[in-house]
């Protein structure tokens, strides 16, 4: 489900926003996008790579593994922003684990949440062929203007 986010918007939908966005080296004119799911489906994804880095960042150097922080931070920041403005209602249940007087408070799962179809969500976006593979060289208008991919030097 993380693959296939990033998508391709007209510069008349990015007027909506009244923002900017990374351009397309296609001379399109269209930008890139998101879908905030994605987003926060990736953003999980980051902080589970954190919980076990000998096994996600084996070669990772002090200043790649410091850069990191900075983007768990972010994305922290942003699944807490989709917490708060989702305001998910479902409740949670609890229930006692353990054994022997060591007894533990656990929410209880699964809990049934009412949820949207990724197909429905993303209906439109690949029948409209607007998704993006952002890895590819040259597809995104680089800062210089000149077309670049969103891998950095050394491929990550």
């Amino acid at each position: 489900m993380l693959e296939g986010g990033n998508m391709r918007i007209t510069q008349s939908e990015m007027s909506l926003f009244n923002s900017s966005s990374v351009r397309m080296a296609d001379g399109s004119g269209d930008h890139l996008a998101k879908m905030g799911f994605y987003h926060e489906l990736h953003c999980l994804y980051k902080l589970k790579t954190h919980l076990y880095p000998s096994h996600y960042y084996p070669n990772a150097t002090p200043a790649f593994m410091e850069e990191e922080l900075e983007h768990l931070e972010h994305c922290i920041e942003w699944i807490r922003t989709a917490a708060v403005c989702r305001g998910d209602t479902t409740l949670t249940l609890f229930e006692w684990a353990g054994k022997d007087g060591e007894e533990r408070l656990e929410t209880k799962y699964p809990v049934p949440h009412m949820c949207y179809r990724e197909d429905e969500l993303l209906g439109w976006s690949r029948r409209e062929k607007r998704m993006v593979d952002i890895n590819v060289p040259g597809i995104l208008e680089g800062p210089d203007g000149q077309g670049q991919s969103h891998l950095s030097s050394d491929g990550t």
